[in-house]
C-alpha cells in the first residue's frame, strides 16, 4: 500500500465518520475535504474516486493502517497508566 493510499484511508475515515465539518452553514465536499489535507501536508492526490472506489472493495484486511494507528494509540495509553 503506498503512503497516498494510506493517507487516503484516514481521510476516508474521517470523512465518514462526519467528525469533522465545515463552519455552520457551509457545506464541506468530499473533494474540499481532501483538499485540505493536501494543503496541509503539501502533497497532491490523483484520482481520488477511482482510489477510494479501490480502498472499499478491498476484501482482505480492509484498515491496515487504521488498525496499526489503534494498536499504537492503545499500546501507548496502556504504557503512559502503567508509568513506563
Amino acid at each position: 500500500m503506498t503512503k497516498a493510499n494510506e493517507l487516503l484511508e484516514l481521510i476516508n475515515s474521517l470523512w465518514y465518520s462526519a467528525k469533522i465539518g465545515a463552519d455552520p452553514g457551509l457545506e464541506l465536499s468530499y473533494t474540499g475535504f481532501v483538499r485540505c489535507f493536501e494543503e496541509f501536508f503539501n502533497i497532491k492526490l490523483k484520482k481520488l474516486f477511482d482510489k477510494r472506489s479501490q480502498l472499499s472493495a478491498r476484501k482482505r484486511n480492509p484498515t491496515p493502517l487504521l488498525d496499526q494507528l489503534k494498536s499504537t494509540y492503545l499500546k501507548n495509553i496502556t504504557d503512559l497508566n502503567s508509568g513506563k
